[in-house]
């Protein structure tokens, strides 16, 4: 039986969720700026979350598959297991919220939308950090 595999790939994994989240955040901090001007209902959603969000959730999909297709060859501990299994939830969740973000019409359903993905994204930054602290205890 293989060890655990290395960290890299779960650290590329965690670092691709935490650029998508930073488009969120800056997202949000142009619509918390622009709340207060009067064709605000009319504010245009993020080119970088537009532009390279579906992209970039699309290479975190297979990376995610990746490690799904390694962790096949070694015994998974539970505790990774749980994370895997809450990862994948979260991860065909945001696919969703961020078509539902493309398609909102208003600045008030863009502001909900974008708290969703927010929310979700912190919770796979947390899942991220969880997996390679597992990873790394398990390695040395």
């Amino acid at each position: 039986m293989n060890d655990l595999p290395v960290v890299e790939p779960w650290l590329t994994f965690y670092q691709d969720v935490e650029t998508l989240e930073n488009f969120c955040l800056e997202e949000l901090s142009h619509h918390s700026h622009h709340s207060h001007h009067p064709d605000a209902s009319q504010s245009p959603v993020s080119p970088l979350l537009i532009t390279q969000g579906p992209q970039l959730l699309a290479q975190i999909h297979r990376n995610f598959q990746q490690i799904l297709a390694q962790s096949g060859s070694f015994a998974v501990p539970h505790s990774l297991q749980r994370y895997l299994t809450e990862s994948h939830r979260q991860l065909r969740l945001l696919s969703t919220d961020l078509s539902l973000y493309q398609a909102a019409k208003t600045h008030a359903l863009q502001q909900q939308r974008l708290g969703i993905l927010r929310d979700r994204l912190a919770k796979l930054v947390q899942y991220g950090q969880a997996i390679a602290q597992i990873l790394q205890e398990s390695d040395s």
